[in-house]
């Protein structure tokens, strides 16, 4: 159970990395150039994507061996799709249909996603792998 929990931490932490990537440049998209709410979600995921892929595989994970790089990035992207499918339609959701601030919509819809989707399948799907359980913080 422990090691769980290290490595639930450590994707926090690789998530925190990739949403403050993510949410600045969808941010800096809706407030300085004036792109609409879904849009820059959509291109604030990929950015923070990338950076989830590389952070999570070398340093939650540790699944550096070359062989598999393709295909976790394959899966990754997988992943990933549905991840931004959650989140712009979240976003246009709440946006749409709500008086919230944009940030406050990508916050709540962002934690739902991660909580209930991202982790799980980073952890069981993308990344599986029997070298991650030496994992240590």
């Amino acid at each position: 159970m422990y090691k769980y929990l290290r490595i639930f931490l450590k994707f926090m932490s690789a998530s925190g990395i990739a949403t403050t990537v993510d949410f600045s440049a969808s941010y800096s998209l809706v407030s300085g150039f004036q792109v609409n709410d879904e849009w820059a979600t959509l291109v604030g995921n990929i950015l923070g994507a990338i950076i989830g892929f590389w952070v999570s595989r070398t340093w939650v994970f540790q699944a550096k061996d070359t062989q598999s790089l393709t295909w976790q990035g394959i899966k990754y992207a997988i992943v990933a799709v549905g991840n931004s499918a959650m989140n712009v339609g979240g976003v246009a959701l709440l946006s749409h249909f709500g008086s919230w601030h944009y940030l406050t919509v990508r916050v709540v819809v962002g934690v739902i996603v991660f909580v209930v989707y991202s982790y799980g399948l980073n952890q069981w799907f993308v990344f599986k792998n029997k070298t991650y359980e030496k994992v240590s913080l």
